[in-house]
């Protein structure tokens, strides 16, 4: 995919049926992941006080693939999932419609298989 194109080319991010979580050992909360990086919701004073849905918004929006990763691991598949469908159900969604479509593939292909 080139820089500054517009198109999405999801078979370039090689996803696989097993997400490889190896860099995650000091975090025990979704809200670790803000305290380790706090650019992520640098206008939020009470990081302990963010609900896993917020957190889980603002990895989504401003984190890396790390991040994402971290998140899952403390959460889990499944749950990580059950929080962003909820979160789409809202009539207002805080996701960018890009992270909002690529997670919808993402949980389509990975959650749906798992819990089967």
């Amino acid at each position: 995919m080139e820089i500054g194109s517009t198109h999405f080319a999801p078979n370039s991010l090689r996803l696989t049926n097993t997400i490889n979580f190896d860099r995650i050992y000091y975090m025990n909360s979704p809200q670790d992941i803000i305290k380790n990086k706090p650019y992520l919701a640098w206008y939020i004073k009470d990081i302990d006080g963010m609900s896993d849905k917020s957190v889980l918004e603002h990895v989504f929006n401003y984190g890396d693939w790390d991040d994402v990763k971290d998140f899952i691991k403390i959460k889990g598949l499944n749950e990580s999932w059950k929080l962003f469908k909820n979160t789409q159900k809202n009539k207002r969604s805080n996701y960018k419609p890009q992270i909002e479509h690529f997670f919808s593939l993402f949980f389509k292909i990975h959650a749906q298989t798992h819990s089967k």
